[in-house]
């Protein structure tokens, strides 16, 4: 039996984590642009009169900061990855030290994609939310 080290083992763990993020994203912006697409289309080429539009128009706002944020995240990741390659390139080789120090470098860029993607990932559930509420209020009243 094969053992693996403990460094191994967070590495792998690390890499299955961001092809899980990668994956999130493409979903993310996905569902994210067409409904905001869909329910452009549908809402403004309407003849119907629509009530409680403040959930849509909020929905609107979400969905939108949702897809800036996303996109921005893709240009975070190219400003970290910028970063690390510009503090590594003195180096032939990197010692297990200074790797170490790359590592612990405070890189502003990699706490942004971060943040973007989980503010992406929050707006894109409250807009689908309040596009959800907006249709449900709005198809109580065509019923009533």
């Amino acid at each position: 039996m094969k053992l693996i080290s403990r460094d191994d083992l967070v590495k792998f763990y690390e890499d299955a984590q961001n092809r899980e993020w990668e994956k999130a994203e493409k979903i993310l912006l996905t569902v994210t642009s067409g409904t905001l697409a869909f329910s452009v289309a549908f809402f403004t080429g309407s003849e119907n009169i629509f009530f409680h539009t403040f959930w849509l128009k909020w929905s609107w706002i979400l969905l939108s900061l949702s897809l800036i944020s996303l996109l921005l995240s893709y240009g975070f990741v190219k400003l970290h990855f910028n970063h690390v390659i510009e503090l590594s390139k003195d180096f032939l080789e990197i010692s297990i030290s200074q790797e170490n120090a790359l590592e612990n470098e405070k890189n502003i860029f990699a706490g942004l994609v971060k943040y973007s993607n989980y503010i992406s990932l929050i707006s894109c559930i409250a807009g689908l939310l309040f596009l959800a509420v907006f249709g449900y209020l709005n198809i109580n009243l065509v019923g009533l």
